[in-house]
């Protein structure tokens, strides 16, 4: 059989932040976000080795209104004590309040809980001085109480996002409630894991978003995924309409035990996370994880991320009929295991699939539904038998 080759796909797959890049598009509509956002991606060092402490959580230490003599003194005894905390020596006063110098007297009252990364935490500490609020006092007491939040490299740098979004007492609440989870948790994460964590902490800001950080604490799996971008946090878990897809989202993942530890898939889980804001893909989401042989094929597991990116979410005429096709082949693949074993197939099937990608381009019109037949007939009439 003479068979045009497959030439709708590129194995370069875009990654701006964990979320595919926008590349060059002809006539393509979309109804709902997909945000870009740059994402720090760190090495998944375990914590459980560092030698997590209990900490004093269960000390009587509150954040109080204190008078301006009692402030003036305990301001007095923190930017003097550099025998302690030498790097309390660099706090300028000025930026110190009546809330966050009691911030700093519970770290000098507990001087070994924070031996990593102490600077940091100062500094954080000290840039609170401009929200000058006892609800952001007290959630960063929350977080001081639990020292083992900071001897990730990441976690440091969490007091300015989470103190910052922590004003609100409905806010402050949140934040204390999914703080209370943590502390009740293994504490064994990865430093992958806190990197997120730290996202989750940082934006969660609604009571559906406390039912998404209660799902990946209780099975924090998913969370060791590289990739996740910083906005799935800060705008798809506070709005209920998208927090209710992620939840369904990561119950499906989480029903797939054996999918999220088989070797590579958190490589490539985070387009779940950072790209289904919508039914319409979140249908298409489910189908394929409920196929988790789908990811034997390498060319696939690249290339979902983008897929579900592009994936057309329109009610245009020509958006449906994409559709359409990119779900016949894949329902033809999944038919069809034993195609799984044939080598080409399996470097191919991220192509198959993806109809709109050719080259560097996202094709609109006509273009990707030929090219879906073509691609569909190759899978039903053997070429790959």
């Amino acid at each position: 059989m003479n068979v045009l080759p497959i030439s709708n796909y590129s194995d370069t797959m875009g990654f701006k932040g964990g979320v595919s890049t926008r590349v060059l598009r002809k006539a393509i509509l979309k109804t709902t976000p997909n945000i870009e956002k740059p994402v720090a991606v760190m090495a998944g060092t375990a914590l459980a080795g560092l030698g997590v402490s209990a900490a004093s959580n269960t000390d009587n230490f509150k954040i109080r209104n204190i008078s301006d003599n009692e402030f003036q003194n305990k301001k007095y005894k923190i930017i003097r004590n550099e025998e302690t905390f030498d790097s309390f020596c660099t706090v300028n006063d000025r930026r110190l309040n009546k809330w966050n110098v009691q911030l700093l007297d519970y770290m000098l009252k507990h001087p070994e809980e924070y031996k990593e990364n102490r600077e940091e935490i100062v500094e954080g500490i000290a840039g609170l001085y401009e929200l000058n609020n006892k609800n952001s006092a007290n959630v960063v007491l929350k977080m001081l109480k639990m020292p083992w939040l900071f001897k990730s490299e990441s976690m440091q740098f969490a007091v300015d996002g989470v103190s910052y979004r922590s004003s609100d007492e409905k806010v402050a609440n949140i934040k204390m409630k999914i703080l209370d989870m943590l502390d009740k948790s293994d504490k064994d994460f990865t430093s992958m894991q806190m990197i997120n964590l730290k996202f989750l902490l940082s934006y969660a800001s609604t009571e559906d978003a406390l039912k998404v950080a209660e799902k990946l604490i209780e099975k924090p799996q998913i969370l060791k995924a590289h990739g996740i971008s910083e906005n799935a946090f800060e705008y798809f878990i506070n709005d209920k309409k998208y927090a209710e897809i992620k939840l369904e989202i990561i119950d499906k993942l989480n029903s797939n035990p054996e999918l999220l530890e088989s070797e590579g898939f958190l490589d490539h889980a985070h387009g779940f996370i950072n790209n289904v804001t919508d039914e319409i893909t979140k249908e298409f989401a489910l189908k394929v994880l409920d196929n988790p042989i789908l990811f034997k094929s390498i060319s696939f597991s690249k290339a979902i991320t983008n897929i579900l990116y592009e994936y057309p979410k329109s009610d245009h005429d020509n958006a449906q009929k994409i559709r359409e096709i990119m779900n016949k082949i894949l329902d033809a693949a999944i038919k069809r295991p034993e195609l799984f074993e044939n080598e080409k197939f399996s470097n191919e099937l991220g192509a198959l699939i993806f109809v709109q990608k050719n080259g560097d381009w996202i094709m609109g019109g006509e273009v990707p539904i030929e090219v879906g037949k073509r691609n569909l007939f190759l899978i039903e009439h053997g070429y790959y038998d």
